[in-house]
């Protein structure tokens, strides 16, 4: 990951912890770390028609009061070291998009709640920021303030999965935290009869298995160096990739999960898949979304 680290609050439980997950991550790679909030342009019309000052008054005041308002936030956090703030008016997910943009930044950091803080997924800034940002972004639930203990990600062996282990190596806690990679498969030999296709012998699917599960540990142990040796591997028997993988996370009380997005030629936004997509609205961890080629 490179460049610095923004963390974008709008106040709530979530968007707390994010705060010390912001500050947690940029002193480990030694970057810097922007905290930022951005107040609806419409809240700031309908403000402007009720008081009998002007549109550039009531925006001067709201963005004095805001940033009180977030240098607050960040100390009660115990975040006094996040000096740089930016407060700015407008649409909150472009405004964020055009900060990550401006600085350069490699990790956008955001509160994941949506409606009830379970399996509903992103809300409408946090899931634009996902599909938008220029860089990887970090959603983070209220019930995940500790840091990231255990670690998983969904391999399928691609080149661009490559980039998503490397960033998972560097989301784990140094301290003691524990990589898994997952690679979830259907039976193959369950959907046809091999028996007309000239094989000498039935073909088992226990060693299929065992090639994946091979092939597998040594993904694990490609990365193992660079990881401190926290890593494990484990082949998962579904039909549906992400079920397999947020079940997995469910029954294993996974911290953080990590998956991959990438641009599709002529689109400015960024493809999640259905794997992606039904790990952030069935998962109850912080999920990482890495861009392709980062």
């Amino acid at each position: 990951m490179a460049g610095d680290v923004i963390v974008a609050t709008d106040f709530s439980p979530s968007a707390r912890v994010a705060i010390g997950h912001a500050a947690r991550i940029a002193s480990d790679r030694g970057v810097g770390v922007h905290a930022a909030t951005v107040v609806d342009s419409d809240h700031i019309a309908t403000l402007a028609s009720s008081v009998p000052l002007s549109r550039e008054a009531v925006e001067k005041q709201v963005i004095e009061r805001t940033k009180v308002l977030l240098r607050q936030e960040l100390d009660d956090a115990g975040q006094q070291a996040i000096a740089s703030l930016h407060v700015s008016i407008g649409r909150p997910a472009d405004a964020i998009e055009d900060l990550c943009e401006w600085l350069g930044a490699g990790l956008l950091v955001l509160g994941y709640h949506g409606k009830t803080e379970r399996g509903r997924g992103p809300g409408t800034v946090a899931g634009r920021c996902v599909r938008h940002a220029p860089c990887d972004v970090l959603l983070t639930r209220r019930s995940h303030a500790r840091s990231f203990k255990r670690v998983v990600v969904g391999v399928d062996f691609s080149e661009e999965g490559r980039g998503v282990i490397r960033a998972a190596a560097g989301m784990a806690d140094p301290s003691g935290g524990e990589i898994v990679l997952l690679h979830a498969h259907a039976n193959p030999f369950d959907a046809l009869d091999y028996t007309g296709f000239g094989f000498d012998e039935p073909v088992r699917y226990d060693d299929f298995n065992q090639a994946i599960q091979a092939d597998l540990d040594r993904v694990a142990q490609s990365m193992s160096a660079d990881a401190g040796g926290r890593v494990s591997a484990e082949v998962l028997v579904d039909a549906h990739y992400g079920r397999a993988i947020a079940g997995w996370c469910t029954d294993h009380a996974a911290d953080l999960v990590v998956v991959g997005t990438r641009r599709k030629p002529g689109l400015r936004y960024w493809l999640l898949g259905s794997t992606a997509e039904y790990i952030l609205k069935e998962t109850e961890c912080a999920v990482l979304a890495v861009r392709d080629g980062h």
